[in-house]
């Protein structure tokens, strides 16, 4: 297959990060109906639009997409009764090296280059404490350096596994959105998370913990699945321990 350009990467990262509550791709154009953005003129500008970029949580019967509310629903109902929310491969390709290797930016070229400086780790747990740096990539509203506000970086874990972590600065990208409140099962420093696990077709995991502060949407994505209260409480530790500038 095809390694995909640089402009699908970039979709499947923008998804994976902003959407990680959606779950699926087949989801894509309802969530993107809860990421209002002041240059959409297809309608007039809601209330949420007029007001500052912000995070909120909603029930899914409140999402303006009724494609939202039935994808929530769905990812629910399939966790309730499997463990996991089972999702098309393609879903999962922005965690396949193969693919997104080719579009990494050395981190040295990102740091001092984004709208906000990059988060840090500070208590680094378990299965994490040997992890190792193997790319970034960055986006932003235009490719020109200072403009960047979202940073996805890479790291191999010694157990084989793939951490990603991404941290995406909503508030100079002046896009607000919704967190579906039937999802919010854990607490990062007092902030809402989800922490969801995902099953492709071909029986590959990735478990996604997603949360908000003030001004930035965060996410871990891990290649496997966090089965029990030892690694669940590894990834939340790792969250917790990371600091904003």
């Amino acid at each position: 297959m095809d390694k995909f350009n640089e402009q699908t990467v970039y979709k499947f990262l923008f998804l994976a990060f902003i959407l990680s509550f959606s779950l699926a791709i087949s989801a894509e154009e309802a969530f993107y109906n809860e990421l209002p953005t002041k240059s959409e003129v297809k309608r007039p500008p809601s209330p949420e639009e007029n007001s500052s970029p912000s995070v909120v949580i909603k029930k899914a019967s409140q999402m303006r997409s009724p494609g939202a509310a039935a994808s929530i629903n769905s990812t629910v109902e399939q966790i309730r009764q499997r463990g996991f929310r089972e999702v098309n491969d393609e879903d999962l390709l922005y965690l396949s090296l193969d693919y997104i290797a080719p579009q990494f930016t050395p981190i040295e070229e990102i740091v001092g280059n984004t709208t906000t400086p990059l988060s840090t780790f500070l208590n680094i747990p378990g299965i994490f404490r040997k992890m190792e740096l193997i790319g970034s990539i960055a986006k932003g509203p235009t490719k020109e350096k200072n403009s960047w506000t979202q940073i996805s970086r890479y790291y191999y874990l010694s157990n084989g596994s793939i951490l990603m972590f991404s941290e995406f600065d909503y508030v100079a990208a002046k896009i607000s959105t919704a967190f579906p409140e039937e999802l919010v099962n854990q607490k990062i420093n007092d902030s809402p998370a989800m922490l969801i696990t995902l099953k492709s077709t071909n029986g590959k995991y990735v478990s996604k913990l997603t949360w908000f502060t003030v001004d930035k949407l965060y996410s871990l994505h891990i290649t496997d699945r966090a089965i029990g209260d030892g690694v669940t409480k590894q990834l939340v530790a790792l969250a917790q321990g990371i600091q904003q500038p």
